[in-house]
């Protein structure tokens, strides 16, 4: 005879065997979906590009607020 002991062991046995199945299926599926091409970008670069970024918005507000005021003469 089975005990409901012996099959709730089992269940909870074959329960934690399918979390970690899964677990590391995740794992795999997080290595697959890394992408192929990779940007590097230095130090120097990230630099410059923020410094352009900043003066052309600086110059955006400057050249705008001239604007403003050739209208309003």
């Amino acid at each position: 005879m089975i005990t409901t002991y012996q099959i709730r062991n089992v269940l909870r046995i074959y329960g934690n065997q399918l979390k970690k199945k899964a677990m590391i299926a995740d794992e795999g599926t997080l290595e697959k979906k890394k992408p192929v091409d990779v940007i590097n970008i230095s130090g120097e670069a990230r630099q410059k590009e923020v410094l352009r970024k900043m003066t052309d918005k600086l110059v955006n507000q400057i050249s705008g607020g001239i604007d403003m005021q050739m209208t309003e003469d």
